[in-house]
């Protein structure tokens, strides 16, 4: 049985290095057309014209010491390409290093690659650097560059770039086609159970963020188990967030205790999330907005524009002025670019449907763009309560449904 095993993967190893061997057919074809030589000159006292045909075309795997002969005869640095035997490597590497969160591991291998010209499996490995690294635009742009060069990849290559893929989408709240993608995967290496760990993680994580919360569930005992199993702390304890991030989705906020120290080492992202949700699910908008990173702005600009807001009910002028000021000095700092303080004084004024079409034109549109459907309904709800104080019960009635259009449309199982 042992004996069996170590056969097979040996020779799928062997298939997996004949795979990426066929690779160096497009470096040599590349490097042959860009200094204008004829086969027959490439191939003088190394090999036939005919074999450096197949070579280049992908038919036959060149064997290693003409490889490098042709390679000296077209002047290609070998350092600037990487062998069969390194590209698995790292494959096998930085599926273990992302599955961990070791940015600092995977930095020496991103630093080692540095030199070496396009490859797909190299380009992966990118890629997943960027993703660790929080760089989501460039990272962006690398994942629709490699989206040409995907027959490239060998099964092990192209299921960790389909991971690296759902879990920058998710990020980047491109949530439908993250879902596509990520069950999309079938696992064909048994043989590395971070693959298979971190495809049950990001589909918790989507089906979270989809509010398909019966599907997150029944995924989360079997996940804890293996993350308790590979000892997995710092993917433990960020599910665990997760898992209550979730919660206050649905408005079944938990107590925590010494939630300050709990939050501290883990993903500043992730927990301005949380902290602005449950901030939001509680109308404890000072407490939690203190606790954010500073350099959350649009977070804490919401906050602080939901805590005047409240000040305006509670004619608390002195807490009113401190936020509008500071929205009004701060503005330039937003990404989202929303005009709080143009809302603030529709709803100081009680122009109460200029305010509602500013959420409408502004607001509506891009948490639906950006598919956060706890914003979308959130905003939706604003405007239901505008309406119906107007006594437009049918117009209210109609951005009701248009909330749960949107979560069922969201939901929905395609492409996106």
């Amino acid at each position: 049985m042992i004996n069996a095993v170590l056969s097979f993967a040996s020779r799928r190893k062997y298939e997996v290095y004949e795979h990426y061997h066929l690779f160096y057919g497009q470096v040599i074809k590349k490097r042959r057309l860009e200094l204008n030589l004829t086969q027959e000159y490439v191939a003088n006292a190394i090999c036939s014209n005919t074999y450096i045909s197949k070579t280049e075309n992908n038919q036959i795997v060149m064997g290693e010491d003409q490889l490098f002969q042709i390679m000296e005869r077209l002047d290609i640095p070998k350092n600037q390409y990487a062998r069969p035997e390194e590209l698995v490597y790292y494959l096998e590497r930085i599926i273990v290093l992302y599955y961990y969160k070791d940015l600092d591991g995977y930095k020496k291998i991103f630093d080692k690659v540095a030199d070496i010209d396009f490859q797909a499996v190299i380009e992966v490995v990118r890629l997943g650097y960027l993703i660790l690294s929080k760089e989501y635009s460039k990272a962006y742009q690398l994942y629709n560059e490699l989206l040409d060069y995907l027959n490239s990849l060998d099964d092990l290559g192209f299921e960790i770039f389909l991971i690296f893929s759902a879990d920058l989408l998710q990020r980047l709240k491109q949530l439908k086609l993250s879902r596509f993608i990520i069950e999309s995967i079938i696992v064909v290496h048994s043989d590395y159970p971070e693959v298979s760990i971190m495809i049950e993680y990001i589909k918790f994580v989507i089906y979270g963020r989809l509010h398909l919360f019966d599907k997150a569930w029944d995924i989360l005992p079997n996940l804890t188990k293996n993350l308790m199993n590979t000892t997995n702390i710092t993917r433990l304890n960020e599910l665990t967030l997760y898992k209550l991030l979730f919660l206050e989705y649905k408005r079944q906020s938990l107590d925590i205790y010494n939630l300050e120290q709990f939050i501290k080492d883990l993903d500043q992202d992730l927990v301005t999330e949380f902290l602005l949700v449950r901030a939001i699910g509680n109308k404890e908008y000072g407490k939690y907005k203190d606790m954010i990173d500073k350099e959350a702005y649009d977070a804490i600009a919401f906050l602080t524009y939901l805590q005047a807001k409240q000040a305006i009910k509670e004619k608390n002028q002195e807490l009113y002025t401190q936020c509008k000021e500071y929205l009004s000095s701060n503005h330039y700092r937003s990404a989202l670019q929303f005009d709080y303080v143009n809302l603030l004084t529709f709803e100081k004024n009680n122009d109460l449907m200029f305010l509602k079409d500013y959420l409408v034109n502004s607001c509506l549109k891009f948490f639906k763009k950006n598919e956060n459907i706890f914003y979308y309904q959130l905003i939706c709800n604003e405007i239901v309560d505008i309406l119906s104080l107007k006594n437009r019960y049918k117009d209210a009635l109609t951005y009701l449904q248009k909330s749960e259009q949107y979560l069922t449309k969201l939901q929905k199982k395609d492409n996106g």
